[in-house]
């Protein structure tokens, strides 16, 4: 099971038992048994699923077994824990095949849950036909296939939903990409961000190695995309002197966070703008720079369901 939320760890912790009980209950039953977790809304229980056809028989054996049966319950899933498995097996062996097309992947709730780069939606509409329910895609930052009748007025992605930054001030610094920066819809490249130092103090940038850049409308300075995926976190600090230039390594991801969109920002002249994080004084943004992007060469990016 993953870690539980700080607020309920305690609370998950007096079910250290019922826990034990049930993996040994499932050993027993391994045809049926396919996972244990908690569910702590709208009130805490310990979840069991099960497949097969006898979801009533194993709770009542359940309940006579564990400390807590009136806050245990066994539902009924569709796949058996060998068939996910078999899934994941074949999951694996494709990603090693196909360098940066899967994000993360691996058995949740009773499916695989497989997340892609948000330019394979080939591979993401094969990995649908193959494994139909048994597996939960997600593309980019949606799901795959799209929901139909999606309420789009539902709350915005983490992308689009931050707090505007205040700009980098400009009587302070410049800043300039190193290099033009081009990339393929729903891709990812790499560059360079060039901060010079107009003021008359030392200035020091804090990263985790590099910058991550987001990728907005020119015409409007909406956050529409950027990189999606995990990141190394290490302190790494650029000290930049009065009038020196410091060149800092900037990500750049084209996963769309716009449901009109599509999976991925569509080909075209954007811009990007970068946070930036100076030590004792917080987070800025970086003034709007161009970028061009340009077809993916995997797949062609439909629109989601409007």
């Amino acid at each position: 099971m993953a870690r539980p939320p700080a607020q309920y760890e305690s609370e998950h912790w007096k079910f250290a038992s019922d826990v034990e009980t049930v993996r040994r209950y499932g050993e027993s039953h391994p045809d049926d048994f396919v996972q244990e977790l908690f569910e702590n809304e709208p009130h805490l229980r310990l979840i069991v699923l099960m497949a097969g056809d006898r979801p009533s028989e194993h709770e009542a054996a359940l309940r006579v077994l564990v400390e807590h049966p009136d806050q245990l319950e066994v539902r009924s899933t569709p796949f058996r824990q060998s068939h996910l498995d078999e899934i994941r097996r074949e999951v694996t062996a494709t990603a090693r095949s196909r360098p940066g097309a899967f994000t993360q992947w691996g058995v949740n709730r009773g499916r695989v849950h497989i997340q892609l780069a948000a330019d394979r939606l080939d591979l993401a509409a094969d990995l649908h036909r193959r494994f139909g329910d048994a597996v939960e895609l997600l593309v980019g930052m949606f799901p795959f296939p799209p929901a139909t009748g999606t309420d789009h007025h539902e709350e915005d992605s983490p992308l689009v939903a931050r707090p505007q930054l205040p700009l980098l001030p400009s009587e302070e610094f410049d800043v300039d990409l190193e290099h033009e920066i081009e990339v393929t819809s729903g891709g990812t490249t790499s560059g360079a961000l060039l901060i010079h130092n107009r003021g008359h103090s030392d200035v020091v940038i804090e990263t985790n190695g590099g910058v991550t850049a987001r990728v907005v409308d020119p015409r409007t300075g909406v956050v529409v995309g950027g990189f999606s995926g995990a990141q190394a976190m290490p302190l790494i600090l650029y000290r930049i002197t009065p009038g020196d230039t410091v060149s800092i390594p900037l990500l750049v991801g084209s996963t769309s966070s716009v449901r009109d969109l599509g999976y991925a920002v569509p080909p075209g002249p954007w811009a990007i703008e970068v946070p930036i994080q100076i030590e004792g004084r917080g987070t800025f943004r970086t003034p709007h720079l161009p970028i061009l992007v340009h077809p993916s060469p995997n797949t062609e990016q439909p629109l989601l369901d409007r």
